[in-house]
């Protein structure tokens, strides 16, 4: 009882009231601190960020460099075939035409006569549109 009475009172309304304030005191400036820590942790999180994207960026820069790198040898292929083609093309057709008119004469019966004999084989044979030997006929016994 002795402290009870001792602790009642004035004194002790004021040494709690000083312990509260403390403590108070304690726990603003920690809470400051934990504020500070907070902005900090933000602050790098944000710089870790900005990092990221420049590296993506980066990385979609150098990919783009080798898509044009690549775009660029293809194109200098494509004028490449197009000049052997101007270059080539002229000639071979006339050579191709000269030399198409002696084949259609030499071949083109034997190719015919291939494709009846072919028809003839066909079993599922659809007899609306005609026998294929029907259709051709020799060069030599057309009367014209």
């Amino acid at each position: 009882m002795d402290i009870w009475v001792r602790r009642s009172g004035k004194d002790f309304l004021q040494s709690d009231l000083s312990q509260l304030q403390d403590e108070y005191e304690n726990i603003y400036s920690r809470l400051s601190l934990l504020r500070g820590h907070a902005a900090t942790v933000e602050a790098r999180a944000d710089v870790h960020m900005r990092v990221l994207y420049n590296i993506m960026q980066q990385r979609d820069t150098e990919i783009s460099r080798s898509i044009a790198e690549a775009s660029i040898r293809d194109s200098s292929s494509m004028k490449a075939i197009a000049v052997l083609t101007m270059i080539f093309l002229p000639g071979t057709t006339v050579a191709h035409g000269s030399v198409l008119d002696e084949w259609t004469r030499q071949h083109a019966l034997g190719v015919f006569r291939l494709l009846v004999v072919l028809d003839r084989d066909n079993t599922t044979h659809d007899s609306s549109r005609g026998n294929l030997a029907d259709m051709v006929t020799d060069p030599s016994q057309r009367t014209s």
